[in-house]
């Protein structure tokens, strides 16, 4: 297998486990629609789900490389919450499975990197 397929195969893998958990584990506490009605979303679930998509995010738009890695983000939220609100253990759990999967995929990442650099790639 090619270098850059590799390069390649890594990067979305990376994503994907930067961001699949944190949304499956949002959708489990937060249901995106509310019980009542089949129209109304959950504002509180879009924010989290939007949360969860920052590694994407990071890769479509150039504005966000002087911003925190998505994974300090998830350790602040995860810190803040568990200090400050017991009664948000539904966040809780989000925000640590959020932080355990960017954490993952930030390795992946570096790994890419390393193929990268070996590859001559920018």
């Amino acid at each position: 297998m090619k270098l850059s397929h590799k390069i390649f195969i890594l990067h979305s893998l990376g994503l994907a486990v930067c961001v699949a958990p944190p949304i499956i584990t949002t959708l489990e506490y937060f249901p995106l629609w509310f019980k009542q009605t089949e129209t109304a979303v959950s504002a509180f679930s879009a924010i989290l789900i939007l949360l969860c998509c920052l590694p994407f995010i990071k890769q479509l738009k150039a504005y966000f490389k002087g911003t925190p890695a998505s994974w300090v983000i998830w350790l602040v939220i995860y810190v803040l919450v568990t200090v400050f609100s017991k009664l948000a253990k539904g966040v809780e759990t989000v925000a640590f499975i959020g932080l355990l999967s960017n954490l993952l995929g930030g390795c992946i990442f570096r790994i890419e990197k390393h193929l990268k650099h070996k590859e001559g790639v920018n």
